[in-house]
């Protein structure tokens, strides 16, 4: 009799060994918190630390991110457009480049200026980002073309990036002189009416940056 109970044992007993086995680790884990009576108070423990995480954590409306923006704004009086872009801002970029933490450069030129818009990381501080520029264009000083003006050097943050922007121009030439018949001051007087009446609008915040008077052979 107890040969016949032996033998039947020894299969059974192989089968949970081979059904261990298939398990694996992670499924060894996962029936121990099934048959586990704590699993629940585990389930209560992490759904309570859950919330007090969420009532815990700082939140706002309108989070303030810290993204420094620099400008710098470099006159060259009686240049053109392009001979602006070439001799005096295309070189500004490729310093600003050359700074750690810079993430993006951006440029505009016009007449006689130009103006280059450094962005930093995320996360960087305002401070140590001004003082970065400042050391590396005192550093380059010997590389400024003659007649253009050292960069002026405007901090700005997040909020100073325009959340829409409204250009004003006048295309018309009735008398074929290849100049628009509104002229720049006309423009401008336009402009300024324009900017009093957005002014009025509640929690709005709007400035007039620049200008350019469009001059025959411009596209």
């Amino acid at each position: 009799m107890s040969t016949i109970d032996s033998k039947t044992s020894e299969p059974m007993q192989s089968g949970a060994n081979t059904e261990q086995k298939s398990l694996g680790i992670a499924g060894g884990i996962a029936k121990a918190f099934i048959n586990s009576p704590l699993s629940p108070l585990l389930y209560v423990a992490m759904l309570l630390l859950g919330i007090l995480g969420l009532m815990a954590t700082p939140r706002q409306e309108d989070p303030q991110i810290e993204v420094p923006l620099i400008d710098l704004v470099v006159q060259y009086p009686g240049a053109d457009a392009s001979t602006v872009a070439s001799l005096a801002v295309q070189p500004l970029e490729r310093l600003m480049f050359e700074i750690d933490g810079v993430k993006h450069v951006y440029s505009s030129t016009a007449r006689g200026m130009g103006i280059v818009t450094i962005q930093f990381d995320v996360g960087e501080q305002m401070e140590s980002s001004l003082v970065k520029v400042n050391d590396k264009l005192a550093s380059n000083k010997d590389r400024v073309p003659a007649g253009v003006v050292p960069p002026l050097v405007k901090a700005k943050s997040i909020d100073d990036v325009p959340a829409v922007t409204m250009t004003l121009w006048s295309e018309k030439d009735y008398n074929g002189d290849g100049i628009p018949d509104v002229d720049d001051s006309q423009l401008r007087r336009l402009a300024q009416s324009v900017l009093q009446e957005i002014k009025q609008i509640p929690r709005y915040w709007c400035e007039l940056c620049s200008w350019r008077s469009r001059r025959a052979g411009d596209r």
